[in-house]
Order: structure tokens, then sequence, then C-alpha cells
């Protein structure tokens, strides 16, 4: 059983839980809507009290007692007694101090010789009732309250992750996009670097030629040093060659046969 507020007073809490297991004993019998039809209709149409009144403090609902007109149920009459020795033993029954406003009863507690377990159904009324009836609002009302904002937190715990995700996918696009773009450029490095030892390859092997080329020339350059020797040399050897024809010709022969000169002299001659 619920807390009750403070500034209740025992009679309206002996009148909340006589209206409660009423309740929650024609909930169990099926008859709320047949007494609906018959008496409640009229009763609210007519000019008489309710029975109680709910009402909201401090966003609370509280529910008050009020004077009502006992109503025949299945040909019994539902009133409320003053009964005083079971007021007494009530108070002894209770636990806890009512200006706290947290009275503890026993579940299990007899008003006019019954239980407040059912026999009939087996269904606790304080359970019955509570759930219908609290000083607070209806057990339902909260539970949808709890539901709605379980599910409100829920929904921005949903929202938030969702936008968390796609931040993380937009974040992991870009750093694809980046990693393709580094790719790309290494492939053209690559391709860069692949053209420079072609490059360089070729000018090596033209390095090589040319030093051939100039080995070539260097000799070319001897020959031709050679050359210019024996066309430095060419006057004189045709000198030689003139007198060589004239002694020949003015009479070698007969110097030859007066004195016969040496061969080694015959060649200073020529050599001269």
């Amino acid at each position: 059983m619920s807390a009750l507020p403070s500034s209740a007073s025992r009679a309206d809490v002996r009148q909340e839980r006589k209206l409660r297991y009423e309740f929650a004993k024609l909930k169990a019998k099926g008859q709320l809507r047949s007494l609906y039809r018959t008496q409640y209709a009229k009763t609210v149409a007519g000019p008489t009290t309710t029975v109680s009144t709910v009402q909201k403090v401090a966003g609370h609902s509280v529910l008050i007692g009020e004077p009502f007109t006992p109503t025949p149920i299945g040909g019994k009459r539902v009133g409320v007694q003053a009964d005083h020795q079971r007021d007494a033993q009530k108070r002894q029954r209770h636990t806890g101090s009512l200006a706290e406003g947290v009275p503890q009863t026993p579940m299990n507690f007899q008003t006019q010789g019954i239980h407040a377990t059912s026999p009939d159904t087996g269904i606790d009324v304080y359970d019955n009732a509570a759930s219908e009836v609290s000083p607070h609002g209806t057990v339902s009302s909260l539970a949808r309250r709890a539901t709605q904002e379980g599910v409100g937190v829920s929904a921005q715990a949903h929202k938030d992750l969702v936008s968390e995700v796609k931040r993380l996918r937009e974040s992991f696009a870009h750093v694809l996009t980046a990693l393709d773009q580094s790719v790309t450029k290494k492939k053209q490095l690559r391709e860069i670097l692949d053209q420079l030892q072609h490059a360089r390859e070729q000018s090596s092997t033209e390095l090589a030629q040319l030093r051939e080329q100039m080995k070539r020339l260097g000799s070319i350059y001897s020959v031709a040093k050679r050359l210019r020797k024996v066309e430095y040399n060419l006057p004189r050897l045709n000198g030689q060659v003139e007198l060589l024809t004239k002694i020949q010709l003015s009479g070698t022969t007969s110097l030859f046969r007066r004195k016969r000169l040496p061969v080694h002299e015959v060649r200073n001659m020529i050599w001269l």
C-alpha cells in the first residue's frame, strides 16, 4: 500500500480501504459494467454526491472521501459502519504513525468478517485496488508515465546514437577518400620514379657511347699527329730522292767503276 499524505485522518484511511475492497470485489465478480449502467450513471446524472472525489494536489492525485448514499449491490446494501471495536483492533494492528504519513498494516486483515484476499477469486484486494486507485494517481497512469519517460529517454539515446553513427560514417568516408588520394599519389610517384630510372639508364648508355667516340677521336688525333710529322719530313725525303736521281744520272756508274766505295758509304750518301 502506498504512502498516504500526512494530513489524512484515520477515518479517511478506513473509508479508502473499504472502497478499495468493494471495488476489487466488484471487479473480481465482473459487476462493474452492470453497476455503472444501473446505478452510477443515474448518480452522475442526478444531484446526489459521488462516493469519492479525486483531487490533484501538488501534482499528485489524492482520493478524498465524501458522504454517499448506500447503494444496493446484488441484494445487499453497502455502507460505512462505525464499529468501535473493529477500529480499536485496526489501531492495535497499525505499526506506523499516521502523522508520519506511512501507515503499516498487515496484508491480511478482516473487514466485516471477510479477508483481504477473496476466497472466491483468490485475488488480493489491495493489488487490484491499488492497480486502479492510488493516492498519487492510478498505477496505470504512473506506469504509462514511466513508460513514456523511458521511451523518451530511449528515443533520445537512439537519436544520439544515430547521429553518432552518421558522424562516424562521414569521418570514415573522409578517411577512405584521403586514403584513395594517397594511393593515387603513390602510384604517380612510382611512375615518375620509373621514368627517372629509364632516363638514367639511357644517359648511362649515351655516356658509354661518348667515351668510345672519345677513344676513337684520340686514336685519330695520334694518327693525325704522325701524319703531320710525315708531312714535315716530306720535303727532306724529296731532296734526298732528287739527289739520288742526279747521282744516278751523272755518272755514278763511272764513279763506282773507278773507286769502289763500301756499301755503308753509299748508304750514307743516299741518306744525306
